[in-house]
């Protein structure tokens, strides 16, 4: 019989729907540091925590995909990193929390990333069987876990900033990229989550199939 336990708000594995986007951009993911053994990720280079591989630590590679841990400071920590190697001129995507108004986006993301995709509610996928408090199966290991409560963005650290506009707003996510109006709206929101409609009033169908995602 499967353990039932909640859900490890640290280990939220990306859906091979948004892997399939990120391979479009850059063919290939040279550095996954938060690798865990049921990703689909499947970059030539992993870190291990387990093995003692702490992904904060340890220096990054062009090409790195970050979906780092969501509890407590652990966004932030991503965040600076991203910013950091992103100064080293290695491309880098993170997967985290929607949080424009906050101090560690305005210090890390504003300042040094160059687009920012708005995913909405994503839903991740379960490492293992997912109970909630109550006992009832959420989700079994490999499934997506929808219902998520948490609007999820995926930042842009690499200098293709136009080119990663067009194919997230082709599969319908709406993206603010540095030199366009929409960074502004965004940057000067103070309050989280935002309300993505707002910003994107003027995409149309990519919007209007962000709301339907939302409403799930």
């Amino acid at each position: 019989m499967a353990t039932k336990r909640k859900f490890d708000t640290d280990t939220w594995l990306t859906p091979q729907s948004q892997l399939v986007l990120v391979r479009k951009l850059w063919k290939i993911i040279q550095l996954d540091p938060f690798y865990h053994s049921k990703s689909y990720v499947k970059a030539k280079r992993r870190y291990d925590l387990t093995k003692g591989q702490d992904a904060y630590d340890l220096p990054w590679i062009d090409k790195t995909f970050a979906n780092g841990g969501y509890s407590g400071k652990n966004p932030q920590r991503t965040a600076a990193k991203c910013a950091e190697e992103a100064r080293l001129k290695h491309r880098v995507l993170n997967l985290a929390p929607a949080a424009p108004g906050s101090k560690y986006w305005k210090e890390y993301v504003w300042n040094d990333a160059v687009a920012v995709a708005w995913l909405g509610r994503l839903a991740f996928v379960a490492p293992q069987d997912v109970y909630d408090a109550d006992g009832h199966l959420v989700a079994k290991a490999g499934q997506e876990i929808h219902g998520n409560r948490t609007e999820i963005a995926l930042i842009n650290y690499d200098k293709t900033g136009k080119r990663f506009k067009k194919l997230y707003e082709s599969a319908g996510f709406p993206v603010s990229l540095m030199d366009d109006p929409t960074w502004g709206k965004a940057r000067g929101r103070e309050e989280n989550p935002i309300i993505l409609p707002e910003l994107y009033v003027d995409l149309g169908e990519p919007v209007m199939r962000l709301k339907a995602r939302l409403l799930q």
